[in-house]
Order: C-alpha cells, then sequence, then structure tokens
C-alpha cells in the first residue's frame, strides 16, 4: 500500500554550490509516499556548471566570459526519507568536525544514488573544502558530478535539507 504524504504537496528545491559559484546542484522534492519499507521521496535532480567561453577564447586567445557550461536532469529519482535524515546528521557533523563520509540516499536495488564529501586526489581539496559528490548508476547509466565546496556551501545545503525535513 501506498500512502501519499499530504504536507509534501509543494515542490521544495535544496542546493548545494561549488565553492566558486561555478557548479550547483538542486534536489527538487515532489512528493513523499509511505510505503511498507518506510517514507520514500521522489524527487528530480538538476545540475548545472559554468565555464570560461570555449569559443570566444579560441577566436581572441582570451579567457572569455562565463557561460553555461552543462545541465542535466534526472526527472524521477526516489530516495529514502531515512537516508536524508542521515545525510543531515552527517552534514552537522562535518560544521563542527570535518570529516570523509559517504551515503547511498536511494531507496532502489535498480538505482544507486551515493552522495559522498571529503578529500579526493584527483581534484584540488582538503578536509575543510572537500569534494562533494554525487554518483547515479542505473542499468542504463552511470554518472558521477564533483565538485570542490566550502563551509557556507555545505551549511546552505543543511539550512534545505533542515527546511524540508
Amino acid at each position: 500500500m501506498v500512502d501519499h504524504d499530504n504536507k509534501t504537496q509543494r515542490i521544495d528545491a535544496v542546493s548545494i554550490c561549488s565553492a566558486d559559484g561555478w557548479n550547483s546542484l538542486t534536489f527538487e522534492f515532489k512528493d513523499k509516499l509511505i510505503i511498507e519499507e518506510g517514507a520514500i521521496v521522489v524527487c528530480t535532480i538538476r545540475g548545472d556548471g559554468k565555464f570560461w567561453d570555449r569559443q570566444q577564447s579560441m577566436i581572441s586567445g582570451v579567457v572569455g566570459d562565463l557561460v553555461p557550461d552543462y545541465d542535466f536532469n534526472l526527472s524521477q529519482v526516489i530516495l529514502l526519507e531515512e537516508r536524508l535524515r542521515e545525510c543531515r546528521d552527517n552534514l552537522e557533523k562535518w560544521l563542527s568536525e570535518p570529516s570523509e563520509f559517504e551515503l547511498q540516499l536511494s531507496a532502489s536495488s535498480e538505482i544507486f544514488v551515493t552522495l559522498f564529501i571529503g578529500v579526493r586526489e584527483d581534484f584540488i581539496s582538503k578536509v575543510d573544502r572537500p569534494v562533494f559528490s554525487l554518483r547515479y548508476n542505473s542499468s542504463r547509466m552511470k554518472s558521477e558530478w564533483c565538485f570542490v565546496v566550502d563551509r557556507s556551501s555545505i551549511d546552505i545545503f543543511l539550512q534545505g535539507l533542515n527546511g524540508w525535513l
């Protein structure tokens, strides 16, 4: 049996952006369903990023303005509310004492959505300027979006989660 949680009829957006402001991910929470296993959250995950205008740079040899570089939209992602609460708890701990964590957010065994915050060798990152990574794995597609964040990025993301939860 599926029961809709009526308090979640509005769409709430919770975002995190990179420390430089060039990249962002937004979770748009659309509905909460109560099933036998617990509460699941239906959401859209959107991402976008900016980069120097490559065409302008190639033509003039001068670094151009920042322009839209990529965007994506995952429109029917199912997450576990319990895992979003764990994420919130880990973010609160991180703000007191930065430390690495990884958390599987998805509710399905068919699609895996994994969030990671921590140091990675393939990015210029450190404990207090970690990499935020979101991995999406399904039988049809595998993707990872990563960018360096800072304390304010994590705090804004946490505030958004607190407002929604």
